[in-house]
Parts: C-alpha cells; structure tokens; sequence
C-alpha cells in the first residue's frame, strides 16, 4: 500500500520520517525461511549418493536441472540461516559491538524479515555508524535531512516507491517490536543503509 506524500516528509516534531510516527499496517509473513528451506532441500537432494551408480546425484542432472541447482546455490548465500542464532557478526572494534541482549533482538528481526548475512552484517554496520554519528551532537532532524539527500541522489526517479516501501516494513517492526521502535525513534531509523536494505526487504516480499 503506498504512502502519502506527507508521510515521507521529515515530522518537525520529531526530527524523523513522518511515516514512523503513523501506525503500522499489518504486512503478511514473510515466505523467505520457506524458500530457503526448499533451497537446502534441493542442495541436499544433490550432494547425496546414487545407490545405483555411487555418484554424487547432482552430477547426473540434465543441464536444465543442473544450472537451477547452481542457481539456488547461489541464492542460499542471501537467504537467511536456518536459525537466527546462526548469523555471524560483523567485523567490529570491540566498543562498536551490540550487547548481548542487542544482539539477541537484531538476530530475531533479521531472521523475522529474511535478511541475508551479508544484509544482517550490513546494518549491524550501520547501527554503529549511527551511534557514533548520534554522539557527535547532529540532531535527529538534520541528520535526517542528509539521509533523505543521499538517497533521493541513489534511486534517483525511484526514490518515492522504494522510500515508501522501506518506510512501510520498518513501521510495521516498529508495531511489533519494542526495541525496534527505539532503533527507529534513534538515528538508526535515518541512517541510509538501514532504509535501503529495508527496501530490499519489500522488494523481495513483492516478488513472492
């Protein structure tokens, strides 16, 4: 569902995007835990033995069959793990790093959305940045100003769509999480890697 102009415009009550002060709307499940277990299936299928000719099965596909494997190969690498447990942490100076209980509420959400590790690592990243972008003293408002520049200067002709469909998934993590709607009442909520991976996100649901 599109959001109204006015929802991407910066509230100057509070320094962030109109949109996340507004309600969430209810988004239904994401399908992504799903897909990547058809996809572990299917590589599972391929790495086992043929009991007729003790070869590996994935070497006996027809070439059709044989590049839909590499396929979904390649797309487990961006599909999320198989347990939010399972994602690795970003590259970290130690004072950067999430607390214990942080991190157990970013994995949960990751998983939640079907974030890939490399998306997962990505805005744990982000989070930081923005905390050190936080403790310099820009206000929320400004750096909001900047964030809206630099994407509207990425997406160019497609920033309202993809703003929009960023705005609408962090809206409904800020309905049903209490420490997502900290992050997003915080910096974080502005910061351009977390609204477009966001955006990602809705992309993705929109294809499933």
């Amino acid at each position: 569902m599109a959001l109204p102009d006015a929802a991407m415009q910066i509230n100057p009550a509070t320094g962030r995007l109109a949109a996340l002060d507004m309600p969430a709307t209810p988004v239904a499940p994401s399908k992504a835990r799903q897909a990547a277990a058809t996809q572990q299936a299917a590589m599972d299928a391929a790495v086992e033995r043929d009991p007729a000719t003790g070869k590996l099965q994935g070497l006996e596909l027809p070439p059709d069959e044989a590049q839909a494997q590499a396929d979904a190969l390649q797309d487990e690498m961006h599909a999320p793990p198989a347990s939010p447990e399972l994602y690795r942490d970003a590259p970290l100076p130690i004072e950067a790093r999430p607390t214990s209980a942080e991190g157990k509420e970013l994995r949960a959400i990751a998983h939640e959305i079907g974030l890939g590790q490399g998306q997962f690592q990505q805005i744990q990243i982000a989070l930081a940045g923005a905390a050190r972008v936080a403790g310099t003293g820009i206000s929320l408002s400004k750096f909001t100003e900047q964030s809206v520049a630099k994407m509207r200067a990425s997406w160019g002709e497609q920033y309202e769509p993809k703003m929009a469909a960023a705005l609408t998934v962090a809206r409904e993590l800020r309905g049903k999480h209490e420490w997502a709607k900290q992050l997003f009442n915080s910096h974080a909520g502005s910061d351009p890697t977390i609204i477009r991976v966001l955006a990602e996100v809705a992309e993705r649901r929109a294809r499933q």
